[in-house]
């Protein structure tokens, strides 16, 4: 696999608004979350333990039309996040968590929401 395949997110989508974000952007799936037991008869199985918000975490650059208030505020929307090889994953239901601040030209953010789903 050369660097050229490795997936990285470039922008975040809100309310039909393209934001692009610095490099280093995570996102995770989220939904069940599994253990593996071992019963005494060697039979393996697993459990389902909990449940995992899917999440989007990146860094939006801080311009002059940036509303950092429209960030803080954000709470049961739809956030698309688009990769640099096509692929969209969608966070339906998903809020601002934490503080919103801004610091050196950034302004990291986090969304939770519905576990991810992969539209593209």
């Amino acid at each position: 696999m050369s660097d050229d395949d490795v997936t990285g997110l470039v922008a975040i989508v809100i309310n039909s608004e393209e934001i692009p974000v610095a490099p280093g952007a995570t996102i995770a799936m989220g939904g069940p979350i599994r253990e593996t037991i071992m019963e005494a008869s060697g039979k393996r199985r697993e459990r389902t333990t909990g449940f995992a918000p899917g999440k989007i975490s990146c860094s939006a650059f801080h311009g002059p039309k940036t509303d950092l208030g429209f960030f803080r505020d954000f709470k049961g929307g739809t956030v698309l996040a688009k990769t640099d090889t096509d692929q969209v994953f969608v966070c339906k239901k998903a809020s601002q968590i934490g503080e919103v601040e801004s610091s050196d030209g950034m302004i990291p953010l986090t969304f939770e929401g519905q576990p991810l789903e992969q539209i593209a």
